[in-house]
């Protein structure tokens, strides 16, 4: 029997992989370094070898969907809504994200590495993409993490059984609410 050799590219698709299931199923804090390298069929050390630590694995395996996003015109608060769904969609398909979310309510390490996750990889995206000033784009951004960690998370009804395409029309309606556009 031969053994197929993976290459150094296959090897870390297959760690990068196994990394998403292993922190969408179990969370930031319980995925190790072992069980990850376990599920990726490969030993530890390579592990290590191709991204350092646990926090630049972190780094590597979660998508930030604000950085694909387009521009978006300032003051457009019309495209909230399709913001707000899609980021919802993207966390309903892809659950990464979430195990840090949860770890990060009760973990000081875990919750620093979320801070420095949108430090580096969301909080200049926001504005960017939201058209609002940066202190509005972040309170945007926290209310629809809350709304998905609300559906996704805990399962809040009616929460839990509503599109992504319908909470990102009620996100976009309350802040829009809350913050009127500004007359010069």
């Amino acid at each position: 029997m031969t053994v197929k050799r993976r290459s150094g590219e296959e090897t870390r698709a297959a760690i990068l992989a196994a990394t998403r299931r292993m922190f969408a199923e179990k969370g930031f804090d319980r995925a190790t370094i072992r069980a990850i390298a376990a599920e990726a069929g490969c030993d530890p050390a390579l592990v290590m070898r191709y991204f350092g630590s646990k926090r630049k694995l972190f780094f590597e395996a979660v998508d930030s969907p604000f950085e694909s996003f387009p521009d978006a015109p300032t003051g457009s608060a019309g495209q909230l809504p399709e913001i707000a769904a899609n980021l919802l969609e993207h966390w309903h398909r892809d659950k990464t994200f979430f195990g840090l979310l949860r770890a990060a309510a009760s973990d000081e390490e875990a919750a620093a590495l979320m801070r420095e996750f949108f430090e580096l990889r969301v909080r200049d995206h926001q504005p960017r993409v939201t058209g609002l000033p940066p202190d509005q784009a972040v309170c945007f951004g926290a209310m629809v993490v809350g709304v998905a960690f609300g559906r996704e998370i805990t399962r809040l009804p009616p929460l839990a059984d509503m599109t992504s395409e319908d909470l990102g029309a009620m996100i976009g309606k309350v802040f829009c609410a809350c913050n009127p556009p500004q007359e010069d």
